[in-house]
């Protein structure tokens, strides 16, 4: 027996040796295939395995020109605190914004950005608007902590950072009463060649504007693939336009975190580069939303209620009418018409409906509370912020119930499903869905879900 033992285990070892030696084989030719293009041969330039070289024309690649980089610091205190202007017989509200498809509605309902007699707020609600464009997040919030403007936008994420310092002061403390939409691939990651996943920008450079949806964006990503902010090396530039004019500009510059359209152009211009993700992938990460002044909404809040209505009423506008919204957006930004339509659906405008979700349904698992502290955990992570503000000091839902008791836009209903849209290549990331949420509901027996 010991000695039928001992040849069993000497064919073993040559069993053994024949099967890693075949292995090997395999993976020698493997390599060898990988290395040779079509036909055998290694790959020709201008081939997909070729190389590919940056386009020596950057010549209208971005939405601006220059940038600089600035200093990573904490959030900056807010300067120049004072009474918001309000002329009672003129009654004209300042609305900041940016350069973002998201606020089509406002457009519309205002007829454009300049105060209009024609608006939905004029007639209707017995106000007008200015839309003041303001694409630099931080001179945004000290323009509304100095009452410059009566409003500031922003998103879920950049109040979370910004509330601590305006909730010094009780009058500039921040009111959020309306969400106007979820990024829904404005906003997105653009990179260089050989970065194939959110994992490959570890040792990485990254430019994208501080205390914006880019960094929450980044960050959120960063920290659901195991990386952590350290893990990179960032540059930060003032707005998100400036970021990709920085990536087109500094080869040195691996990735860049910005939105529509500049994410879709430098693909289009610049060679070798992609779309890593974007919040087509992320369900319901960025919320797009403004916020009041608490004094201004103490004082008006029949014009609160009157602009909150007003933009629901803008939603149902650019649906029946988007060509024309298009076009007041173009004049704004200094775009062409056709390049607006292209970026409507870089947001998902939401409805009254939504907003009920949004602000009134606590089982909601992406309602605002949910929101905020997502983003608050993000940002104690980064550092920026040590004891974020409640959730509850800064969302004001009663204009919304208010609306909703008095049965208004029932025929608004929640149109954010998951649905599938055509996208051109460049559209498609890099890689699979990153974000994504799995959600199990229980039902109690002999229940119902109406």
């Amino acid at each position: 027996m010991a000695e039928q033992g001992a040849r069993l285990t000497t064919l073993g070892k040559i069993i053994s040796v024949l099967l890693i030696l075949g292995l090997v084989g395999v993976g020698v030719y493997v390599v060898a295939r990988r290395s040779l293009g079509p036909g055998g041969k290694l790959g020709e330039p201008g081939s997909a395995e070729a190389p590919q070289s940056e386009a020596p024309d950057a010549t209208g690649v971005t939405t601006v020109k220059e940038y600089k980089y600035v200093p990573a610091d904490r959030l900056p205190p807010v300067k120049g605190v004072s009474q918001y202007k309000w002329n009672a017989n003129e009654k004209m509200l300042r609305f900041s914004y940016n350069v973002w498809a998201g606020w089509l509605p406002v457009i519309a309902a205002n007829h454009g950005t300049k105060p209009n007699a024609e608006s939905v707020f004029s007639k209707k609600y017995g106000f007008k608007v200015e839309m003041v464009l303001m694409d630099d997040p931080v001179a945004a919030r000290d323009a509304f902590a100095a009452g410059e403007v009566h409003t500031l936008w922003g998103t879920v994420d950049m109040m979370v950072l910004f509330a601590p310092e305006l909730t010094r002061d009780s009058r500039t403390a921040p009111r959020i009463s309306q969400q106007i939409d979820w990024s829904n691939g404005g906003d997105g990651i653009v990179v260089r060649g050989g970065i194939h996943s959110v994992s490959d920008l570890r040792k990485k450079t990254v430019t994208l504007a501080q205390n914006s949806p880019s960094e929450y964006y980044l960050t959120s990503l960063l920290l659901s693939a195991g990386l952590r902010p350290a893990d990179i090396t960032t540059k930060y530039t003032a707005t998100a336009f400036e970021a990709a004019a920085a990536f087109v500009a500094d080869k040195k510059v691996d990735a860049c975190v910005s939105w529509a359209p500049d994410i879709y152009k430098i693909p289009d211009r610049v060679a070798g580069t992609r779309v890593l993700s974007s919040t087509a992938d992320a369900n319901k990460l960025i919320a797009d939303v403004y916020a009041f002044r608490a004094d201004f909404v103490r004082d008006h809040p029949d014009v609160v209620e009157g602009l909150v209505a007003g933009i629901f009423e803008g939603m149902d506008l650019v649906k029946e009418k988007p060509e024309q919204a298009a076009k007041w957006m173009a004049d704004a930004f200094g775009m062409k018409p056709e390049e607006v339509m292209s970026m409507r659906n870089d947001a998902h405008a939401t409805n009254f409906a939504e907003n009920v979700q949004f602000f009134l349904n606590s089982s909601n698992p992406t309602n605002f509370e949910r929101t905020w502290k997502n983003a608050a955990y993000v940002y104690r992570e980064l550092g920026r912020i040590s004891a974020p503000a409640p959730f509850d000091q800064v969302m004001d839902f009663s204009f919304i119930q208010n609306l909703q008791k008095k049965g208004s836009f029932a025929q608004q209903k929640v149109e954010s499903v998951a649905t599938f849209t055509p996208s051109s290549f460049r559209k498609v990331p890099a890689e699979a869905p990153i974000l994504t949420q799995t959600i199990r509901i229980n039902f109690y027996p002999n229940s119902a879900n109406p």
